[in-house]
């Protein structure tokens, strides 16, 4: 780092949903050598007029306010301070939003913000995550591919190993060896992945030994890609598969998903 931030208040307030799911994220951010101290809260809102079975019903608890300390990996500096040099666009591309960022340099409210709250909202979605890791209230993000061409007698299977903590993404490929990924590069390919749907129901525990493209977004059940993504047009569908399968596969034959007519 070339410069040492100044001390940083970040407070998301998201109201694109009513109570129980509306809330207010804080960070509260100092450099430290090269490494972030955080202060980090999450309080819901709104929640007062609301039986506590309504809330449960929604699958709260009633006590589900967070909060952490500690210190986070170097990255997330340069990563801070590249959100913190963004031009202002002022509400370009986010006027069908309620949510709201409010920014504190050195105790001073910023008045035009950096950036849109979109780009704002991912920074702050990939920096939760980190404090979860960091903390140990959630492990890294593996993300596993089943590819199989109509030739093939086995699948390949491919394995992402993602850490929000340290911005690394590894791709594991078998007898192809390990390989580091870009985490800007690694950012477009979670956009694109995370657009599909996972169907409740519709996946195996097991590898799909068949012809395919099929995948396990981290929670241990393979989805077959047809299914997850059923509710997009043809054309998406075919790009997503084609822009996941360059990003993990450059050099592998795989077969095309059979789309539905």
């Amino acid at each position: 780092m070339n410069a040492t931030l100044p001390a940083v208040v970040i407070t998301y307030e998201f109201n694109d949903l009513s109570a129980p799911f509306s809330y207010i994220k804080r960070f509260e951010v100092k450099q430290h050598q090269e490494q972030l101290e955080v202060k980090y809260s999450l309080t819901y809102t709104d929640r007062e007029g609301m039986y506590k079975e309504d809330i449960e019903a929604e699958g709260f608890t009633g006590n589900d306010d967070e909060s952490w300390r500690g210190t986070v990996h170097h990255h997330w500096a340069l990563a801070l301070q590249e959100m913190l040099c963004l031009p202002s666009k002022g509400t370009e591309g986010d006027v069908l939003s309620m949510n709201q960022v409010i920014l504190e340099l050195d105790g001073i409210e910023v008045t035009q913000l950096p950036g849109t709250i979109a780009q704002w909202e991912y920074f702050i979605h990939e920096f939760t995550q980190a404090l979860y890791e960091t903390g140990g209230a959630e492990y890294p993000l593996q993300i596993r591919f089943s590819l199989q061409s109509s030739t093939d007698t086995v699948a390949k299977v491919f394995q992402l190993n993602l850490s929000f903590a340290e911005r690394t993404c590894t791709l594991l490929s078998g007898n192809e060896g390990n390989q580091s990924k870009d985490w800007k590069t690694t950012r477009y390919f979670l956009e694109n992945y995370f657009k599909q749907e996972f169907v409740d129901g519709q996946w195996t525990k097991k590898v799909p030994n068949r012809p395919g493209f099929y995948t396990d977004p981290g929670d241990g059940n393979w989805y077959s890609w047809e299914d997850t993504t059923a509710h997009l047009a043809q054309k998406y569908k075919q790009k997503m598969y084609e822009e996941i399968v360059k990003f993990i596969s450059s050099s592998t034959s795989v077969a095309e998903p059979k789309g539905k007519s």
